[in-house]
């Protein structure tokens, strides 16, 4: 598809008429704390992070703080980021003809030397195409200049990119710390020397780990499978993905990006470890990431320590796709709550397997916010685990189940696939049985469980034993589906959740698919049918259709999703992502066998073939040795003293004015923590910092009048605390004034009087404006229909209307707005402007909030 026409200049538009339009404009404002924007004409390369999901996906991605991190880092190369707009964004910007831009400098995607895209989830492929275009760049590599962006790829994704090649120019196979940096580099060389596309490519083509797509020509027999993959212009054979040996050279990201607006794990993020050698076979992950990397203690809590320092979170992540498995968890975890319990920050461990929930775990991490303990056994009965070499039989759940609720735990989610090798109708009963025997062992040891219940359909993964087996066809899928909730949901207290089995369908031929599928991925970014990850949003039509016309032997159901020949050459087979083929068959053949293989981390090697240059799994065996786990004390003791109440009025412009009141509030949390405050915290089994703001700010308006009470442990020298805030508050907020309060001073919210907003009044005539403000306030009622909590409901806000008048304003003409925060409904601004002035869209500050008494009790 050709790119957007009838652009506006970027100078000539205001895209903040944009942000006024949508929904969550804070996802699209930029300006988060450790954002970088760089000038160009000092840059060797100018770089996009592309995220192909919405922003509260993306920025809760950890490749996106460490690519963004890794190149900002280089002088000569800057990184800026994009994310795959939500549908009502996409709308406007089509609607106002204006192109997807990036966060930091608004530059739309074609300004760029390269911009790359993030494989997180195969149904995120359509939006890659909708983002390129938007962005103005061809859809097809070939029909690009060489004035257009190279556009690179990496990522799970990446173990298999066929069915996107043609749109790509580049994929990086494996971990792309120690190669991304060159790669920008000599692109932007070669880009800034003139070169043409081909001649771009040729600078790069040698880097480990660099695949292009381009240059590989595929064959394809009668039959429909893959004849031969031919290099050309001199690429290699197989491609090898390029692997950091070690996680200690690759330090956590230096510089955190910290989200303004919501996303779905507010938390800080360290990686401990890279790699699972448990050899589920089932695992993509754990095969394309061998072997494991440790990260050592002594790095982890520095990170950590610098990474709290920066963001302000509350919460730490300690990553890997099995944390238990790391040599010292316990040494990092009793460290870590003894450094951090004063400051109430919790730590989150997201992959803790069950089988690693040891006594001595469960005691350490019994202050973790407890949202839910995860157990995935994947499969009822201890048959079918020993089949895919999960390493957890029934009494090992059972025992991981009763020691997290004795732990303090209350939610046990589990986690089941259905459709794996082998499986019998037994087995989907066994599922049953082992959910009910959990909650039986629960109820027993005198808890009251609730439990969640997740149901996916396997999808058989490249570079697993298993990607030759079969998959079940989404009506197949859809029967076991609905006989397992049925029974499921018989039992007391078990909620069931499960993946749509059209949405497994639709990953599993891209999963496994080639190049043929192209067209079909354009046929789908055609249709509209975007955020296809998202259960709300998949559109199983579209995706059938446009497959349905992709022409392989016996349709793509038969074809893609049937078994394949052991040996056959796969869309897949010349790129190298570790583990070797006769592995990968030899696990295949015990699997069928119900034979166990070990885990090469603690038992012996199973040659697998991932470790270059004889490069083993490296355990973190330093000699360090911290407190001794069962002495901690992670409590911290409640104290006596009264805590100090402080109140602050602060001003908010953008790019801050464009969050929501929530967000809003975070982000202040946020800077109070970087600015190490002696904060006071809330009881119970969450602790929030002890604070309370005044009455909301719709989102997108400015304002003066942000008022919040904050209670502290200490304040012997408050101008100290101001001066250390006003460097840690987020761009566009600033501290206009502060008090220390009396203990009995009145609540914010209950002193709030009367509140005043100016509506600026931009092409509205001054006499027609002023008549109807004389209207509007002449009337004896006004009412509209709202939604409240979710349903529908008229509210009178005439009585809420104070005062309304026009006058001279700083750029031209002024409403002034007086609303009544008394009232039973108040009117919002943005609605006495479309009633009053007809202003769909309008530039509104909120400039004083008047109080019953004084905003202060007494003090400075």
């Amino acid at each position: 598809m050709q790119a957007m026409v009838g652009w506006a200049c970027m100078k000539d538009y205001d895209y903040n008429d944009i942000l006024r339009r949508v929904r969550g404009p804070g996802q699209y404002a930029g300006g988060e704390v450790g954002s970088v924007c760089k000038d160009p004409a000092q840059l060797q390369a100018r770089f996009l992070l592309a995220y192909p999901d919405l922003y509260e996906i993306g920025m809760s991605y950890l490749g996106t703080q460490v690519l963004y991190a890794l190149v900002n880092a280089e002088a000569d190369l800057a990184a800026e980021r994009v994310f795959a707009p939500a549908l009502d964004m996409e709308q406007a910007l089509r609607k106002a003809g204006l192109p997807l831009v990036s966060l930091e400098s608004r530059s739309p995607m074609a300004d760029f030397d390269a911009v790359g895209f993030t494989l997180q989830h195969e149904l995120n492929y359509p939006d890659i195409l909708v983002m390129l275009e938007m962005g103005g760049i061809p859809w097809r590599a070939d029909e690009r200049s060489a004035a257009h962006p190279v556009i690179l790829a990496g990522g799970p994704g990446a173990a298999n990119p066929e069915p996107l090649a043609p749109a790509l120019d580049v994929v990086v196979l494996g971990d792309a710390e120690d190669v991304l940096p060159e790669l920008l580099r000599r692109l932007g060389a070669a880009r800034r020397d003139g070169a043409p596309r081909s001649a771009q490519l040729d600078a790069i083509a040698d880097l480990t780990g660099v695949y292009l797509p381009g240059r590989y020509r595929i064959r394809y027999a009668p039959h429909g499978a893959v004849e031969a993959i031919e290099p050309l212009a001199g690429v290699p054979e197989r491609v090898r993905r390029a692997v950091v040996a070690d996680l200690d050279r690759v330090p956590p990201p230096e510089r955190l990006l910290v989200a303004s607006s919501r996303t779905i794990h507010d938390r800080l993020a360290v990686e401990i470890q890279r790699g699972c050698t448990r050899g589920c076979r089932f695992c993509q992950a754990g095969m394309i990431n061998r072997p494991v990397r440790q990260r050592s203690v002594g790095k982890i809590l520095q990170a950590v320590r610098d990474g709290l320092r920066i963001s302000g979170h509350d919460q730490v992540s300690f990553l890997s796709l099995s944390a238990g498995d790391h040599a010292r968890i316990l040494d990092l975890l009793a460290a870590f709550f003894s450094e951090h319990a004063e400051m109430r920050i919790a730590a989150s461990l997201p992959s803790l397997r069950a089988e690693t929930l040891t006594a001595e775990l469960a005691e350490l991490v019994r202050t973790v916010r407890k949202s839910g303990f995860t157990i995935a056994p994947e499969a009822g009965s201890d048959r079918i685990r020993r089949v895919i070499n999960k390493d957890l039989e029934q009494a090992d759940i059972l025992a991981a189940a009763t020691g997290a609720f004795a732990a303090g735990w209350r939610l046990l989610k589990l986690y089941f696939m259905v459709g794996l090798p082998t499986e019998q109708p037994e087995d989907h009963q066994a599922i049953v049985d082992l959910v009910n025997e959990v909650r039986r062992a629960l109820i027993a040891a005198g808890h009251k469980p609730q439990i969640n219940v997740g149901i996916s359909t396997f999808v058989p993964k490249p570079h697993t034993p298993f990607q030759w087996e079969a998959m079940l066809t989404p009506d197949a899928s859809r029967r076991i589906h609905d006989g397992l909730r049925g029974n499921l949901r018989r039992l007391g207290g078990v909620k069931v959740g499960w993946t749509l089995s059209e949405l497994s369908w639709a990953e599993g031929l891209l999963s496994r698919g080639d190049r043929r599928q192209f067209e079909a991925l354009c046929a789908i970014a055609k249709s509209g049918a975007r955020l296809a990850s998202w259960n709300e949003h998949f559109q199983h039509e579209s995706f059938r259709q446009a497959f349905d016309e992709v022409k392989v032997p016996g349709g793509v159901d038969a074809f893609y999703l049937g078994s394949r020949n052991p040996g056959q050459l796969l869309p897949w087979s010349h790129l190298d992502m570790g583990p070797e083929e006769d592995f990968l068959l030899q696990e295949r053949k015990q699997a069928l066998e119900i034979q166990p293989t070990p885990d090469c981390l603690t038992d012996v090697c199973s040659n697998c073939g991932a470790c270059p240059k004889g490069l083993q799994p490296l355990p973190d065996l330093s000699p360090l040795r911290v407190s001794e786990p069962q002495a901690l004390q992670c409590e911290v003791e409640k104290g006596d003293a009264v805590p100090i109440r402080l109140r602050m009025r602060l001003s908010k412009r953008a790019p801050s004015s464009w969050l929501g009141h929530l967000e809003f509030m975070r982000s202040v949390h946020r800077s109070l923590r970087r600015a190490q405050w002696p904060l006071a915290f809330t009881e119970g089994f969450h602790p929030k910092i002890k604070s309370s703001f005044g009455p909301p700010c719709p989102s997108g308006a400015e304002s003066s009048a942000e008022w919040m009470d904050v209670w502290l442990t200490d304040c012997d020298r408050p101008e100290d605390l101001m001066a250390a805030l006003e460097l840690e508050l987020p761009k566009g907020v600033a501290l206009q004034e502060w008090h220390m309060l009396e203990a009995d001073a009145k609540a914010l919210t209950a002193m709030a009087r009367k509140v005043r907003y100016r509506i600026h009044l931009h092409g509205v005539d001054e006499k027609q404006a002023k008549r109807g403000c004389e209207e509007m306030m002449a009337r004896e009622s006004w009412s509209l229909v709202r939604t409240v909590k979710k349903k529908r409901k008229r509210v009178e806000l005439r009585p809420s209307l104070l005062g309304l008048v026009v006058e001279p304003g700083e750029q031209g003409l002024d409403a002034v707005l007086d609303l009544d925060m008394k009232s039973a409904s108040t009117a919002r601004p943005s609605e006495v402007a479309a009633e009053v002035f007809g202003l769909s869209l309008a530039t509104i500050l909120r400039e004083v909030i008047e109080f019953e008494d004084a905003p202060v009790g007494s003090g400075t």
